[in-house]
C-alpha cells in the first residue's frame, strides 16, 4: 500500500503532466505530421489542466470541502494526550543541508507546541518514520526530538514513534506504542484537509480520539483565489492527494 500510494501521487500531481504536455506539444507540433492529432489533444490537456487551476475555484473548492467535512469542536477541558501527525518536516533539505528544516505544514509542530502549553499534563505522541521509499531509515519524529530538545522542551512528556510511513501506520504504531485507555481523552493533531483521513483511520483501529486541524488554506472566498498559479498548483495537488487518499483507504479497507 506504501508503494502504490507513492507511485499514485506521482500521476495524481497535475504538475508532472499538464507543463510538460504543453511544452512537447508545441516543441513538436509540426514536425512529426503523423502524431500532430495526438499532439494537439496533449496541448489541449495542458490548456484545459491550466484553465482548471488558474481561472476557477477548482483547488479551493476541492480543499474547502476536505477542510469542511470535520469542523474542529470546542478543546475539552482537560486532555490526557495529544498525537502530532509528521510532515511538517521538508526531509529533502534536512538530507541536504542538515539541521531544522519546515515545510508548508509547519503549524502542526507550533499546533503541538501551543496544545502543549494549554495541557500541562498531557503526553504527546509524535508520530512519523520515513515517507520516502529510497530513505527507510530516515526518521521524521527524530527530526522532532532535534527540535524539541533546541528548544528545551521537557522531553519526558514526548513519546516518539519513529516507524510509520503513511497515516495508517500512524494510527496503528502509536496506539500500539501508548495503550490507551478508554477513559482518556486524546486530541488529533494534522492539517484540517487531511483531518478526515486521520481521523478515519484511528476510527479503524479502535481509538477515539478528537480532531484538531492547522493550516487552513481556504478562507470561504474561492472566487478570489485565482491568478495565482503556483499556490493554487500545489493547493490542488494537496486535495487530491487526499480525495484519492481517501478512496485508496477506503478500498483498502483502512477506514471506519
Amino acid at each position: 500500500m506504501f508503494y502504490l500510494s507513492k507511485l499514485a501521487g506521482i500521476f495524481l500531481d497535475p504538475g508532472n503532466y499538464v507543463m510538460p504536455a504543453m511544452i512537447t506539444a508545441v516543441i513538436l507540433l509540426g514536425r512529426r505530421p503523423r502524431v500532430n492529432r495526438w499532439l494537439l489533444w496533449f496541448f489541449r490537456l495542458g490548456v484545459l489542466g491550466c484553465t482548471l487551476v488558474w481561472l476557477t475555484p477548482l483547488p479551493d473548492v476541492l480543499t474547502e470541502k476536505l477542510e469542511k467535512m470535520i469542523p474542529n469542536p470546542a478543546l475539552p477541558a482537560h486532555a490526557d494526550g495529544i498525537i502530532v501527525l509528521g510532515g511538517w518536516q521538508d526531509m529533502d533539505q534536512v538530507r541536504k543541508h542538515g539541521g531544522i528544516q519546515m515545510n508548508g505544514s509547519a503549524e502542526r509542530f507550533f499546533g503541538a507546541l501551543a496544545l502543549a502549553h494549554r495541557y500541562p499534563a498531557a503526553r504527546l505522541v509524535f508520530t512519523g518514520g520515513s515517507a520516502h521509499p529510497l530513505y527507510p531509515n530516515e526518521s521524521e519524529a527524530a527530526m522532532t526530538e532535534a527540535a524539541l530538545r533546541a528548544l528545551n522542551f521537557p522531553m519526558e512528556r514526548a513519546v516518539f514513534e519513529r516507524k510509520a510511513r503513511d497515516t495508517y501506520e500512524n494510527a496503528v504504531y502509536s496506539r500500539d506504542l501508548v495503550q490507551p485507555k478508554p477513559s482518556e481523552t486524546w486530541i488529533l493533531l494534522t492539517n484540517a484537509s487531511h483531518i478526515p483521513r486521520a481521523m478515519a483511520c484511528f476510527r479503524r483501529v479502535g481509538w477515539t480520539v478528537i480532531p484538531h486541524g492547522v493550516d487552513f488554506q481556504t478562507h470561504g472566498r474561492p472566487w478570489f483565489s485565482f491568478f495565482t498559479f503556483i499556490p493554487q498548483m500545489d493547493k490542488t495537488t494537496w486535495a487530491l492527494h487526499e480525495w484519492f487518499g481517501l478512496l485508496g483507504y477506503w478500498l483498502a479497507g483502512r477506514l471506519a
